[in-house]
């Protein structure tokens, strides 16, 4: 287009007159055209269409003082194994059990899915936790002392994904303690996740 513009350009001003005018509006049209593909560009970016928009899922969590950190935040839906150790700004040391709860995301909030028995690394290969079934109880969880603090991250554990819908999901791990012996502590670390048919992490 430009290239056909600068031609009609050179002939008018051969000829003069009306050629000039004609010069006139094709500057013109140069300059809106330049100005379209400016605004084109600013649109569509310089490799082709605009971002796509964000996946749908929960919003972040951000700034927390306790968390569980994972290996992976995308995990196959059936059978995949999440790698997971407690990790802490506190300066005190926070004591936990291996009992947790799970929590899918709805599209607008959290709701609980089931509970959840934490398996430690240090029990063995073959310590894996699991999901329990929709409705049933952990029941009472053997205190162990896992703790975690700012010096130290709390040991590895392990949990199996298996049963899941593909979706968001949010596994919390409670404190149950100050430790050693004083009073409870609403402390509770938590970790998002996406399960999926067939996760690429």
């Amino acid at each position: 287009m430009v290239g056909n513009l600068l031609t009609l350009a050179v002939v008018g001003y051969e000829q003069g007159g009306d050629g000039m005018r004609a010069v006139r509006r094709c500057a013109l049209l140069l300059v809106v055209g330049s100005w379209l593909n400016l605004l084109d560009g600013c649109s569509h970016g310089a490799g082709g269409p605009g971002p796509q928009a964000r996946e749908e899922g929960p919003p972040p969590t951000l700034g927390s003082e306790i968390y569980l950190l994972a290996d992976t935040y995308r995990i196959e839906a059936d059978g995949g194994v999440l790698h997971l150790r407690i990790r802490s700004t506190f300066a005190d040391v926070t004591g936990f059990g291996i009992g947790a709860t799970l929590d899918r995301w709805d599209g607008s909030g959290w709701s609980h899915s089931r509970d959840v028995v934490m398996g430690l690394e240090m029990w063995g290969p073959d310590s894996v936790g699991t999901l329990l079934r929709p409705g049933d109880s952990a029941g009472p969880v053997p205190m162990i002392g896992l703790t975690a603090s700012a010096d130290q991250d709390g040991p590895p554990e392990l949990l199996r994904i298996t049963g899941l819908d593909d979706g968001w999901y949010r596994l919390c791990q409670p404190g149950t303690r100050q430790y050693p012996g004083l009073p409870d502590l609403a402390r509770t670390a938590c970790v998002q996740f996406q399960v999926l048919q067939h996760a690429a992490n």
